[in-house]
């Protein structure tokens, strides 16, 4: 086998690997987006209320980056409650 060779296996790998995060990152907001929606489409049976899930995109994707940073669930957790803190005070100011 030749250096050129393991190189070109090695770049397969890589572009796999990063694939599949991607993959995994998609999978993580549109679940996440899904799961803050569904209940109103369900409840209004209106299916124009999946379109809500754009607004929740990002902050999936944010929250799936920090756990994959972090390598923790809690810290994803915790960012996430302070967001909710945070909308529920200027709710209330």
């Amino acid at each position: 086998i030749e250096v050129k060779q393991i190189m070109s296996m090695l770049e397969a790998v890589a572009i796999t690997v990063g694939l599949l995060a991607s993959a995994v990152y998609l999978v993580s907001c549109l679940l996440f987006a899904l799961l803050h929606v569904w209940q109103f489409a369900v409840v209004n049976r209106d299916i124009t209320y999946f379109l809500l899930m754009l607004q929740y995109l990002v902050p999936g994707l944010v929250l799936a980056w920090v756990y994959d940073r972090t390598g923790t669930l809690w810290t994803s957790i915790g960012l996430h409650a302070a967001a909710n803190a945070l909308s529920a005070w200027t709710l209330v100011a």
